[in-house]
């Protein structure tokens, strides 16, 4: 009980804001009351069975000198040996599910971008429907704030856009090419959609691929424009993708006359929204310029990126400053830099990792005491037989060996189980892994070694104790 008081405000710190109810993360009187009651309840039937054992001794080869072990007998032995054998079955599966969450984990975190994240700030700033009910008052205030951001010390490249990588947000929307009509539901096609202003890629670090950027002359009066990543030209122009530049696009499912076709002037590299999350193809459109009204909420869900020449969050008060300057009365929320909003994104695949690789290690812990419990007991209830071997001539070598394989055959049954239920449980783990197998034999190969070495290692001790008995004394 102490030390769940003193580790568990651990776990609402290593669960991080984003885990769900992270916060209610404490100790309250129905999980102690559980906790208290499984314990006794373990307790009374582990203790059961050795008790009942006890009141079934034959007492007169209790008293015989020479009938010491049948007190413990065959049943005994195997009783004893069945419950070793289960805790390195189940530290087996732990071990093999912590080994997968954490190379999951790495993979995880190693996956590329597409983008440069140092000296990114990233903030929200979702405009008020009331105040900014038009197309010309949100243009108004963003010209002002990307004026005022781009006087501020310290930022080289500010822009504004509407979900931005790891954010946590992003729009699907119907849409189709001009010339290549869906023939019907089937053919429906869909793109990402993103609200950017001219420094968007500049600020990111994301590569032209083709084509041009967006400029400021890509604006509400002028022809509509439109930029869209590898992955959507390679998807829809296939082996032409380049031929996506110059290409038109409209926002809709079928061709409409009262929406306005946009001319793909440029493709970008591609950027990812999450680390597990799939690249998908994307559209970006010029913030100042959007194609059709009803996308207004979507323009109101902006984001404020900035590029700094130091270190972005020492450039969160003049980011809060300028907002201030340009319109007093306009919140900003979720102020971060770019590599803490990544860092967040894993916050609960960590927890998972962390918790298993803790439950694993305890589980592991308890399979080495039995371990060593059970071979230790066993020395002593041989201590006889062992004095006799090496009075008739047995070697202190051949004494371990005969120790050590016992415990040798009870971790190996052990882990041979294990690895059983971990490949029966790998389709359940499947679902929370990245980048690897839920089978991946290299995980399974190390999880079942480690606990093979520290499974020999904790049967050695009773082992070297054996060796040195002295039959002098046993004899005599």
């Amino acid at each position: 009980m102490l030390l769940a008081f003193w580790t568990v405000p651990l776990l609402a710190v290593l669960a991080g804001a984003n885990a769900p109810a992270a916060s209610a993360i404490a100790i309250d009187a129905t999980a102690l009351m559980f906790t208290i009651a499984l314990s006794l309840a373990t307790g009374v039937l582990f203790g059961f069975a050795p008790a009942l054992q006890t009141a079934r001794v034959d007492v007169a080869a209790a008293i015989n000198d020479g009938g010491r072990g049948a007190a413990a007998g065959a049943a005994h032995h195997r009783l004893r040996g069945l419950l070793v054998v289960s805790e390195v079955a189940l530290a087996t599966m732990l071990l093999v599910g912590a080994g997968l969450l954490t190379r999951s984990l790495l993979h995880l975190q190693d996956t590329a971008t597409g983008f440069q994240s140092e000296g990114l700030l990233v903030a929200d700033a979702p405009l008020s429907p009331g105040a900014y009910d038009t197309t010309a008052k949100r243009n108004a205030f963003v010209e002002r704030l990307l004026e005022r951001l781009r006087a501020t010390p310290g930022v080289e490249a500010a822009a504004i856009a509407t979900a931005p990588p790891f954010s946590g947000g992003g729009s699907t929307i119907h849409f189709n090419i001009t010339g290549r009509p869906p023939k019907g539901p089937e053919e429906y096609i869909l793109t990402g959609l993103r609200a950017v202003t001219t420094d968007y890629f500049s600020a990111l670090g994301v590569p032209l691929v083709a084509g041009r950027g967006l400029t400021d002359r890509d604006r509400d009066q002028s022809p509509p424009v439109a930029i869209v990543n590898e992955t959507f030209a390679k998807r829809y122009f296939g082996n032409q993708a380049r031929q996506a530049v110059g290409a038109r696009a409209q926002l809709g499912t079928v061709p409409d006359d009262d929406s306005p076709r946009m001319e793909i002037v440029g493709i970008v590299g591609d950027t990812k929204q999450a680390f597990e999350a799939d690249i998908q193809p994307t559209m970006y459109v010029p913030y100042l310029q959007p194609p059709i009204d009803v996308l207004a909420g979507l323009y109101r869900n902006l984001s404020i990126l900035l590029k700094t020449s130091g270190n972005p969050a020492a450039l969160a008060g003049g980011l809060r400053q300028a907002v201030t300057d340009v319109d007093r009365d306009q919140p900003l929320a979720r102020v971060r830099t770019m590599e803490d909003a990544m860092a967040e994104s894993v916050t609960q695949p960590r927890l998972r990792t962390i918790l298993l690789a803790l439950l694993s290690a305890i589980a592991l812990l308890l399979s080495l005491i039995g371990v060593y419990g059970v071979m230790a007991y066993s020395v002593s209830e041989r201590t006889h037989e062992i004095g006799v071997r090496i009075a008739l001539g047995a070697s202190p070598a051949e004494i371990r060996a005969l120790i050590m394989s016992e415990g040798t055959r009870l971790a190996a049954v052990g882990i041979a189980i294990g690895v059983a239920g971990a490949l029966a449980m790998s389709r359940a783990l499947s679902a929370l892994l990245f980048g690897i197998s839920a089978t991946d034999p290299v995980t399974f190969v190390l999880a079942a070694a480690a606990l093979a070495v520290a499974a020999l290692a904790a049967a050695y001790a009773p082992a070297r104790r054996a060796g040195r008995i002295d039959p002098v004394v046993l004899l005599r």
